[in-house]
């Protein structure tokens, strides 16, 4: 058994705990079940951002007229798109991989980690101890549970970067940011897009006003329902059927070539077996920290998507800075929560900093 002083598990935001640690003269473990650098570069806001951007350029195309610019689009080269994107993001990852092999105090273990005992994580082969635990292990997407939905192929933020052709129609199921996002992007590449949110809003934690315009304008060019459940799907001839109910009982159906599961994330901590190492988890399986990002075993601190609050990529960097000052220095300032910024890259775009009404 290797013994470390710390264990960060994540390489997105834990990246910052991983290097401030070797920084300063600690023997650092780094487990990462999936790409190195986590979500955001790998299937997160880095790619969304690189789609969305020729997203935006097709509807400032088609709105020059009004400023006395005439122009037309010829094609639409959807496997180039997503080609581009997915180098651009390689690029980014593969200094990554070459230069963490040769970090002095950094044993870096790509694998899904399981903890046996406490502050003891099996790693392949291997077991690994330390003092200190940071998990910042992360979110996938949550599946709901959609009749059939396992026995066909589903989209979901994930894998949609693997994806080589267009699809002619798309449901989406969710009414949060990557919903809205991907909904932009689709329709903007000329996929029949529709929409489906349990809620009567999208983007539901904001204003209730921008949610209505967000719709109303999102409507000019795709399909939306809101109050709708998908709970159905069923393999018809070369594309699916999508079954779906309203809240007032009404059964609505969707004849579509895919389905983009966007319906909310799922927090990590099941994977790791958390349990085992002492660490409680909420009804809803995120772990549960005090304002200090304390979990319920002393010396493992949880931050980031796995506490699933606030789940963006600034917050989690920031969460990190404070988890690193309060090891290096005993004490640091609770995180304002209040004051956190939030973007959806939809057409138009939504940004909110502050409270609601």
């Amino acid at each position: 058994m290797k013994h470390f002083d710390i264990l960060v598990v994540g390489s997105g935001s834990g990246m910052m705990i991983a290097d401030a640690a070797v920084n300063n003269g600690k023997t650092v473990a780094l487990v990462e079940m999936g790409k190195l650098g986590g979500t955001c570069l790998n299937v997160g806001c880095i790619p969304s951002k690189m789609v969305i951007y020729p997203a935006d350029m097709v509807n400032q195309i088609k709105h020059a007229e009004r400023l006395g610019i005439k122009v037309t689009i010829d094609e639409i080269d959807f496997p180039f798109i997503m080609r581009r994107t997915k180098e651009f993001v390689e690029h980014d990852r593969h200094p990554m991989e070459d230069a963490i092999g040769y970090v002095e105090g950094l044993s870096f273990y790509p694998v899904q980690g399981e903890f046996i005992d406490d502050y003891t994580m099996q790693v392949g082969d291997k077991v690994i101890k330390a003092d200190t635990i940071f998990l910042a292990s992360g979110a996938r997407p949550f599946i709901p549970p959609i009749k059939g939905l396992e026995d066909v192929d589903y989209i979901t933020n994930d894998n949609v970067w693997d994806m080589t052709e267009r699809p002619e129609s798309m449901v989406i199921v969710g009414g949060g940011l990557i919903a809205v996002e991907m909904a932009h992007f689709f329709s903007s590449m000329g996929v029949d897009v529709s929409l489906l949110s349990r809620s009567r809003r999208l983007i539901k934690n904001g204003e209730p006003e921008v949610s209505d315009i967000l719709i109303t304008s999102m409507r000019q060019r795709m399909h939306i329902k809101t109050d709708i459940e998908v709970r159905e799907v069923q393999r018809k001839g070369d594309g699916l059927l999508v079954k779906a109910r309203t809240k007032n009982g009404e059964e609505k159906e969707y004849e579509v070539e895919t389905i983009f599961i966007a319906a909310g994330r799922k927090s990590n901590a099941d994977l790791m077996k958390v349990e085992k190492t002492g660490v409680d988890v909420d009804k809803r399986g995120y772990i549960i920290v005090d304002e200090e990002y304390q979990t319920s075993k002393e010396n493992i601190i949880a931050f980031g998507d796995a506490i699933g609050r606030d789940m963006y990529k600034h917050v989690a960097n920031a969460e990190a800075r404070l988890v690193w000052q309060r090891y290096k220095h005993g004490h640091s300032h609770p995180m304002n929560y209040d004051l956190v910024p939030y973007a959806a890259f939809s057409w138009p775009q939504v940004a909110a900093v502050g409270l609601t009404e």
